[in-house]
């Protein structure tokens, strides 16, 4: 009786789990490139995440800052990021010293069955300057709305003030890790005329 009992616990806490909000689905493993070409690799990484770890300088006292934060590439391989100005200390890092680098991990995906420091489960960083984009530019409005589209909850946040405002990583230097192997660098030119 206790075998049947627990086993139907565990059922029961097996379906109410898989019914809980995961936030994104994982992705789909069977469009996963091979790890070999890593301009490939790259893109889909970048385009398959929705968030990193987005590094800057401190402006006070010049050590790195890391913070966890919300971007789209809108499928042109380009970070963009909507940042506050004032809240928190990444954006005025940015627009004190742009030098940032952006880093990405495949466990965020799903598609790792391995632990995340493994070179099997894919990570990138991309480094480069980090710019505000003016606020009416048609580049800055085009981001906002595919952050907002891909992020609902970012919309809400106030922009009065200037609080709020869409940031782009200017892509310079590419660092991809996705097998037992030494790392790829991999070309920006390259990286950005991938075609899929």
């Amino acid at each position: 009786m206790m075998i049947k009992t627990t086993i139907a616990i565990l059922l029961l806490a097996a379906a109410v789990v898989s019914q809980l909000p995961t936030g994104i689905p994982a992705a789909d493993i069977s469009r996963r490139p091979p790890p070999e070409n890593g301009p490939l690799f790259a893109r889909w990484l970048v385009g398959e995440c929705r968030w990193g770890v987005l590094n800057t300088l401190d402006r006070q006292n010049g050590f790195p800052f890391g913070n966890v934060v919300s971007y789209t590439d809108a499928a042109t391989g380009v970070p963009y990021f909507y940042l506050s100005k004032t809240f928190d200390p990444t954006g005025p890092n940015a627009l004190s010293n742009n030098r940032s680098s952006f880093t990405l991990s495949e466990a965020e995906l799903g598609t790792c069955s391995v632990d995340p420091q493994s070179p099997l489960c894919a990570k990138i960083t991309l480094s480069g300057q980090l710019y505000l984009l003016p606020e009416n530019s048609s580049e800055a409005k085009s981001a906002e709305r595919e952050l907002f589209r891909t992020h609902p909850m970012l919309a809400g946040w106030p922009k009065t003030k200037g609080n709020f405002g869409a940031f782009k990583l200017v892509v310079g230097e590419i660092f991809l890790v996705n097998m037992f192997d030494a790392f790829k660098k991999v070309s920006v030119f390259d990286y950005f005329n991938v075609t899929f």
